[in-house]
Formats: C-alpha cells, structure tokens, sequence
C-alpha cells in the first residue's frame, strides 16, 4: 500500500477522480458530512471548509480505470433517501453512476473516536489480506461494538460491496 499526499480540498478530489489513468484504488475521506433529506444529491462532505456534493461526481470507473473502494468516514456519508428519479446519496452516486467497486460510509452521527477505530480495524483486517472485505468490515463493526456496546456507531456503517470480495494481489 502507498499513500498519496492528503487531499484537502474538492478541486483535488475531481482532479484525481477525474484523470484517465490508474491513481488510486482506495479513497478515504475523513471529514463531517451533511445529510439533506429533501435533496440527497446535494448532502455534502466538507473538504477545507468546502462542501463536495454526490451531484459534483462526474467520473466513471471501470474498463481501463479500476473500481476502487471509497469510504466516507463522515456522518450520515451512507444514507440514502428517495430523490427525484429514485434512490440519492453518496452510495448510490459512487456505486450505481460511477461504479465503483466498493463504498463504506455511515447512515447516521457517529462517534470520532469509534470511527478513527472502525476505520483501523478494517483496513488491518482487509491489509492482511485473509479475510474478504465483508468479513474485514463484519470484524471493524464487532470491534467497536465490545468497545462501546451502548453507543450505535457499531451499527451505523454500511457496505455496498460483494462481501466476498478480496484485495488483488
């Protein structure tokens, strides 16, 4: 695994997702999320005091490009509401028009410190590369379940991924 420099800002999210050769093939945003029921296109992350909207992706995946993995560590980065042609949100505009290969993201607050955990147990789960990536996040969940059973960020995230997939070598 090699890290690319941090992204701060939306011009660089577009200028990654945008490129037509192979940069990346997971993306990791950490950052709060805004969930607008009436309009879930337009719930955005805030990248640097900038909001990036799911209505703002343009970018395709696939063919020559691979399908990475996107994860929205962000609140309410998974939730899904009725729009105008059917379901809007994050997941359904990574997963359904830019077809990626696997999203991550909450569907409700969650707990910064529980999600910096969830994020750590399944990346060292999925890097270890044992275990499928459904597997990877059922353990993340498990994790900050024993660590705060009364707290329902445990239960927040959402895969949208064949939970049988595993890393390429």
């Amino acid at each position: 695994v090699e890290g690319l420099a941090p992204i701060t800002n939306r011009a660089q999210v577009f200028d990654l997702i945008n490129q037509d050769q192979e940069v990346f093939s997971l993306l990791h945003f950490a950052c709060h999320g805004l969930f607008d029921a009436t309009n879930p296109n337009d719930s955005a992350i805030v990248l640097g005091g900038e909001p990036l909207r799911p209505s703002d992706l343009r970018g395709r995946f696939g063919g020559r490009r691979p399908r990475p993995l996107i994860f929205i560590n962000a609140c309410h980065g998974g939730r899904a509401e009725f729009s105008f042609t059917g379901l809007g949100g994050w997941a359904d505009r990574l997963v359904q028009n830019a077809r990626v290969g696997a999203f991550i993201g909450a569907m409700w607050e969650v707990n910064d410190a529980l999600a910096v955990q969830f994020a750590q147990h399944f990346y060292t789960a999925l890097l270890a590369g044992a275990v499928s990536i459904g597997e990877a996040f059922r353990q993340a969940r498990e994790a900050i379940r024993q660590a705060r059973p009364h707290n329902s960020t445990w239960l927040a995230y959402v895969l949208y991924a064949d939970p049988e997939g595993r890393l390429a070598a």
